[in-house]
């Protein structure tokens, strides 16, 4: 069934569970819908609608900014229903982007899934960064900064980083080798399984050519630990000074976690 939400927001359900096969160090994956539903909660966001309406919404606009005018808005007439993320050409430090507005819905602890359909817009510069996948809070001065994170990451390169800090262990700028091509499409998803890997996903807009990372057996690390500690998805670009204009275009929005 479906539910109408605000600003023409559609939330679908059921959707469908992600499970691993036994490929999944290879980066398959075995897909068995309508799974665990009863224990499981979905949000799903496809941007279709004129505006979100935050007195109702789950999603929430993030602005740190002190006098610029970022672009935070749903894409008018776009195929398939898009979101605008957009700093100002205003020479200052912002933040902007989506979150879940400080509402840390899923469990850290147990198994859960983010998947995002996204493009950054032009190529990376200096003073430039933007994440994508899941926090415990926002910070409005420096990224790096969260208490707890587990995200993509694009800086002044096209290198795709991946990144994870649970507090205790802070693991950043882990290269995975694949450069993002500009203005083009790219499926992201991060998966918590059953045994605590956490597996970073990309894959071409069309869902070909998926490739997986984790931070213990593609780069030797250790798997992120967050206890009882909850996290939220977040979208965001951050510019530290200048007056260029890092953008993100966002396609959908697939979050799931255990209930209980």
């Amino acid at each position: 069934m479906q539910h109408q939400g605000g600003g023409g927001s559609v939330f679908h359900f059921p959707l469908r569970t992600h499970r691993r096969g036994t490929g999944a160090s290879q980066g398959t994956y075995s897909v068995l819908p309508f799974q665990n539903l009863r224990n499981w909660h979905w949000f799903f966001e496809d941007f279709i609608g004129d505006a979100l309406d935050e007195d109702e919404h789950p999603l929430a606009v993030y602005d740190a900014s002190a006098s610029g005018t970022p672009t935070l808005d749903i894409v008018a007439d776009a195929v398939g229903g898009q979101y605008q993320i957009q700093l100002a050409n205003t020479n200052e430090a912002e933040t902007a982007g989506l979150t879940f507005g400080g509402q840390l819905f899923l469990r850290g602890n147990r198994p859960f899934y983010f998947e995002t359909r996204l493009k950054q817009v032009n190529t990376m510069a200096a003073n430039q960064v933007l994440v994508w996948g899941l926090a415990s809070d926002v910070d409005t001065t420096t990224l790096d900064n969260l208490t707890r994170n587990l995200w993509f990451r694009l800086d002044a390169d096209s290198d795709l980083l991946i990144e994870a800090d649970d507090n205790t262990t802070d693991q950043d700028d882990k290269d995975t080798g694949f450069n993002v091509t500009a203005d083009t499409f790219y499926i992201y998803s991060i998966e918590r399984g059953v045994d605590g890997t956490v597996y970073f996903s990309k894959a071409d807009g069309n869902g070909e050519n998926r490739k997986t990372w984790t931070l213990s057996k593609t780069f030797g690390g250790s798997e992120p630990s967050f206890s009882t500690n909850n996290l939220q998805p977040v979208i965001l670009a951050q510019k530290s000074t200048g007056t260029t204009q890092p953008e993100i275009v966002v396609d959908y929005v697939l979050v799931g976690g255990e209930r209980v």
